[in-house]
């Protein structure tokens, strides 16, 4: 229901953009519906390969990733926009390393918390990617793989005392991370008064502020949104939430959070009825990658939380993040398959 209500989200808001850049109002619309197609045929096939193998090969898709994550880096490898590098150029495509790289570190923190190590073993992932993350840069990202990686060390056996100890280092990381840029303190400080002046900084917010505010109840109308005509940045991707409040309201607004809860209850009823510490752990990671994701994209949308980019799972417009979490939802699937007894 979310891949078809992101399909039909993404064929109406992208028409101005794609018109604009390509002539051609639905070539947005066509990627991800080939993405969706992709994506269900790796749901589907991941669901029925054994889980017990990721746990084998979780360090060589952490190696992979962080291949992946220094190419990004490389010029004439990695894609530059908006002073990012987050793209690695396939010549027919093109992947954002960072999407895959919250896989591989569920998989990889699974693999450590089944054998029972200790916490410096589990730091080595994590500094790896988020120093690496950064060096791009891309806070949000670096915000969701925190996330996943302190509720997987919540439930892999480590120490309460240990957990709390080093969520508050991640606590104090991530203010580091936000107050040692200019641009990232400013959209902390355009948070607290979005409207106090005209900036670059608080543009995005202000655009996105006004599209939730125009919905009203019932919405402008499914196609009549005026803030997708090019008034709002990144209308496909991190605020293309927005554009579904406008139209849609707080009616609309209201059915699709209630699809969110839903899928978030049921990760957890299932992770929680699952045995051993690597089932245990790692669907606890999938379940923290969307659920967390989800959070951080509404929570900047409606400004509960400073604005921060990131993909809002299922609906915005992107092949990586689409086929990584319908790989990993494959996953948390093939959890259940080969547990079957636990739900006998």
């Amino acid at each position: 229901m979310l891949l078809f209500v992101g399909f039909i989200a993404i064929l109406d808001v992208s028409a101005p953009k794609a018109m604009e850049t390509f002539s051609d109002r639905f070539y947005f619309a066509k990627q991800q519906g080939l993405w969706i197609v992709i994506g269900l045929v790796f749901y589907i096939i991941f669901s029925y390969l054994p889980y017990k193998l990721w746990e084998k090969y979780a360090l060589h898709l952490l190696i992979v990733s962080f291949i992946l994550l220094v190419l990004v880096l490389i010029p004439h490898f990695g894609i530059e926009t908006l002073g990012a590098r987050r793209w690695i150029d396939l010549g027919f495509s093109s992947i954002q390393p960072s999407e895959f790289a919250k896989l591989a570190l569920c998989i990889y923190v699974a693999r450590i918390a089944s054998s029972g190590k200790g916490i410096a073993a589990y730091l080595f992932p994590i500094v790896v990617m988020v120093l690496l993350i950064m060096a791009q840069p891309d806070l949000g990202t670096v915000i969701t793989l925190l996330f996943i990686f302190f509720m997987q060390l919540f439930v892999s056996g480590i120490s309460v005392k240990s957990v709390l100890l080093y969520v508050l280092l991640g606590i104090i990381l991530s203010l580091i991370l936000i107050f040692s840029s200019d641009y990232r303190r400013d959209r902390v400080t355009s948070f607290m008064d979005p409207f106090a002046k005209y900036s670059d900084t608080n543009y995005h917010i202000k655009q996105v502020l006004y599209s939730l505010a125009n919905g009203g109840v019932s919405g402008v109308g499914i196609g009549q949104s005026r803030q997708k005509y090019l008034f709002l940045p990144e209308a496909t991707t991190d605020s293309i939430f927005a554009i579904i409040a406008e139209e849609t309201g707080f009616v609309g607004v209201f059915l699709i959070l209630v699809l969110y809860f839903t899928i978030s209850a049921r990760l957890l009823k299932l992770a929680s009825g699952l045995n051993g510490t690597y089932e245990k752990v790692l669907s606890i990671g999938i379940f923290s990658w969307f659920t967390g994701q989800t959070f951080i994209n509404l929570g900047s949308i409606s400004s509960t939380i400073p604005f921060t980019g990131v993909p809002l799972p299922f609906i915005s417009y992107g092949g990586s993040s689409l086929l990584s979490l319908l790989i990993a939802f494959g996953i948390f699937n093939s959890l259940i398959i080969f547990n079957k007894e636990t739900w006998a």
